[in-house]
């Protein structure tokens, strides 16, 4: 199975910290998409909040991604380009530098599943044709109607920002034209 590649640099909130702790921090973090978890919304109350259940890192293949992502984050930490405007590198606020680590897959799985939280592109929870028709309204409700990645069948292989413009493009021009 190839291994998800390293698709964009976030800013993590440590990195408030660090500025204050270090002058001029430079933040690198993999974001990597894993695909595989499935959480569940529940509503155990109809009067009552949903619950919201995501799973994350319930499967081998979601642990090998996101140790892959950290990987390929260290790796690029040692290029020599970056060697020459980062001094030094840091997993957590704490100061704990980034060759802890090392290049040991185990170390690193075990330091991400104890470490990194999910930053979560919610999808599929009214997935077109089960909850909701083509046009996003709800099945068995009058005018409620849904233009989000709810939709979708299944997570899109990246951030979800584009293919959510682009179906609230086509939902909206629906409702425009109908009335809705």
């Amino acid at each position: 199975m190839p291994r998800p590649p390293v698709t964009e640099v976030r800013v993590h909130r440590f990195a408030f910290d660090l500025s204050f702790k270090y002058r001029n921090p430079v933040i690198v973090a993999a974001d990597g998409y894993l695909g595989q978890i499935t959480g569940r919304v529940t509503l155990p109350d109809r009067e009552g909040p949903a619950l919201v259940e995501l799973h994350q890192l319930s499967t081998g293949h979601d642990v090998a991604g996101l140790t892959d992502v950290v990987l390929d984050a260290l790796r690029i930490i040692e290029l020599d380009g970056v060697r020459e405007v980062v001094r030094s590198a840091y997993l957590d606020a704490d100061g704990t530098p980034a060759s802890a680590l090392g290049d040991d897959p185990d170390r690193v799985r075990e330091w991400a599943t104890a470490n990194i939280t999910g930053f979560n592109h919610l999808s599929s929870t009214c997935r077109e044709g089960i909850v909701a028709d083509q046009f996003g309204r709800v099945l068995g409700y009058d005018n409620l109607l849904i233009c989000d990645a709810s939709l979708f069948a299944k997570a899109p292989a990246r951030n979800p920002y584009i293919p959510v413009i682009q179906l609230a493009e086509r939902l909206t021009a629906h409702w425009r034209r109908n009335g809705i």
